[in-house]
């Protein structure tokens, strides 16, 4: 019987894929995560094991399961959510995610997501570093110190040694922007239904996927 952590997880990376081709995505990404659910679905260890024991170059270095994939995996574990796929699905919330931080209320949440436009843990752990969260009304050097200690352990286990994250050039991110904004002005772009500031769930947020230099991006507008 498969675990239940990896079960769950597979069956994510395969709605992932779903919905990619429903949105129009040409299939090389949608394919890479048709792939790599069986391989963690099978696995005789919970993933969760895996990347507290060996961290998240284990998982990298199984079949059909890349950085990216495994970056995915390990979001899962900590948060119990995949930001990507709530995104695509309308249902990214920020918010909640930033109060699964002890320290970090509803107001100081509505700040780092509104004032310094965070929304995953990893931007979080980079402002807290950085001096912004401390700087942050209401928050102040010692609370941002344990925040920072938080995370700092909350994400350990989902960090391979030599995993590095990687950046899409400047000159590749502002031509798929200018292609965006083209596409968006001539309406041949998939729209999903943000679930935040949405009460009558109207599908206007264009989503768009594109292959480019090696680098699989998606574009949308921040809700």
């Amino acid at each position: 019987m498969p675990h239940e952590l990896n079960l769950r997880i597979a069956n994510k990376l395969r709605d992932m894929a779903d919905l990619l081709e429903q949105q129009g995505e040409g299939g090389f990404r949608s394919e890479a995560y048709r792939r790599a659910a069986p391989v963690i679905e099978k696995l005789g260890r919970a993933v969760d094991e895996i990347l507290s024991e060996e961290g998240r170059d284990a998982l990298v270095a199984l079949p059909s399961v890349g950085q990216g994939i495994a970056a995915a995996i390990g979001e899962m574990v900590v948060t119990g959510r995949w930001s990507a796929l709530d995104r695509l699905t309308g249902a990214l919330n920020p918010e909640t995610l930033m109060m699964t931080v002890p320290g970090i209320g509803p107001r100081t949440a509505h700040k780092l997501c509104h004032d310094l436009h965070i929304e995953t843990l990893e931007e979080l752990e980079l402002a807290a570093c950085d001096g912004r969260l401390a700087n942050l009304e209401g928050v102040g050097a010692r609370r941002a110190a344990a925040v920072r200690a938080t995370l700092r352990d909350r994400l350990r286990t989902v960090r391979g040694r030599t995993f590095k994250t990687l950046t899409p050039p400047v000159d590749l991110l502002l031509g798929i922007d200018e292609l965006y904004r083209q596409r968006v002005a001539r309406n041949e772009l998939k729209l999903i239904a943000p679930r935040r500031f949405n009460p009558r769930r109207l599908a206007w947020l264009p989503v768009m996927h594109e292959h480019r230099r090696g680098w699989h991006i998606t574009a949308l507008y921040s809700n």
